[in-house]
């Protein structure tokens, strides 16, 4: 994601970040909010990597407080960026980037009561027919399904007066959910969690961290919306894939079917007028014996049959020419 304020938040798989898309809308951001698309696929175990670049300015602030909200739930994880000790005013300006990393989640097991961390993994999200929620979810639930949000803030910490108790117990994702639940929404994918390792129970909080006061202590939010690569793909953020350039082996073996075919086929069609010739020339022989064994061909008088009996009428001979005799002599 660009850097926003001197602040850089990404997903990261494999230990590289995720490719970010903006809204082909051109919507989603506004003030201090960056919203990206970002590709992902189920098993995938991914962590939140928060950064503070050269020249971000802590505003007298002792932390950077940076809050991870995953899809729908309420509960949220956070990771804290010191900044310089006891600097004076208008020098805490940052020199080397600083960094900190959500990989994980503390939560308790109810059935065990043991403490365990869980990564984060990227699962397959079912859609159901059956238009009923489950147990104990809204409607409202449903808003911020597929998303993780990111807020950061420049916060001073303080002590307690009475020591906070994490409470945290094992939350299920949503496996599956009604296609109505949407509301048009394409969504294939939602946040599992993994037993990464059992821990000891966590220790009891003595501080907390105040926002500072004013524009400095305003919130910068980064919305993650994670969809598989064929939402994206009617979506428009990225391009559907090409059809692969053909292989010259197969276009040369269809090429040498379609000659070898076309000889076949030639060759078919002589055989075929050559037979259909002979056929013909065998006719003719044999009209030609039938006429020679018959009636003359020639004939010194012509006669016709007729129809109705048995006559004959015979035809007269045609007129004999008239001479002419030219005087050739001259006088």
């Amino acid at each position: 994601m660009p850097f926003f304020h001197f602040i850089d938040v990404g997903i990261h798989v494999d230990g590289a970040p995720l490719a970010e898309y903006p809204d082909p809308d051109g919507g989603r951001e506004f003030g201090r909010r960056i919203t990206r698309y970002i590709e992902v696929k189920a098993g995938q175990k991914f962590e939140v990597i928060v950064k503070l670049l050269p020249g971000f300015n802590f505003q007298s602030a002792s932390h950077v407080r940076a809050i991870l909200r995953i899809d729908q739930e309420p509960r949220q994880t956070t990771k804290t960026i010191r900044g310089y000790p006891n600097c004076p005013a208008g020098q805490d300006i940052l020199r080397t980037p600083r960094q900190c990393k959500i990989e994980s989640r503390l939560m308790r097991d109810e059935a065990t009561g043991n403490w365990f961390t869980y990564a984060l993994e990227f699962g397959d999200l079912n859609i159901k027919e059956d238009p009923s929620l489950l147990k104990g979810s809204f409607p409202s639930d449903i808003d911020s399904l597929g998303s993780l949000r990111v807020t950061v803030f420049r916060a001073n910490r303080f002590k307690r007066e009475d020591p906070y108790i994490y409470r945290a117990g094992l939350t299920k994702p949503l496996d599956e959910i009604p296609e109505t639940a949407l509301k048009g929404r394409d969504i294939k994918n939602n946040v599992k969690y993994v037993v990464k390792a059992q821990v000891p129970p966590p220790p009891l909080g003595f501080s907390k961290y105040v926002p500072l006061e004013g524009e400095h202590g305003g919130l910068y939010e980064f919305v993650f919306l994670y969809r598989n690569r064929q939402i994206l793909q009617s979506l428009g953020c990225i391009p559907r894939t090409p059809s692969p350039p053909p292989d010259p082996v197969v276009m040369l073996e269809r090429t040498e079917e379609v000659l070898r075919a076309t000889k076949e086929s030639a060759r078919a069609r002589i055989l075929e007028l050559e037979a259909r010739l002979a056929k013909a020339e065998a006719g003719q022989n044999d009209n030609k014996d039938s006429g020679t064994s018959g009636n003359p061909a020639k004939r010194t008088q012509e006669q016709a049959k007729l129809e109705d009996d048995d006559e004959l009428l015979v035809l007269p001979q045609p007129p004999a020419k008239r001479k002419v005799v030219i005087d050739l002599t001259d006088e």
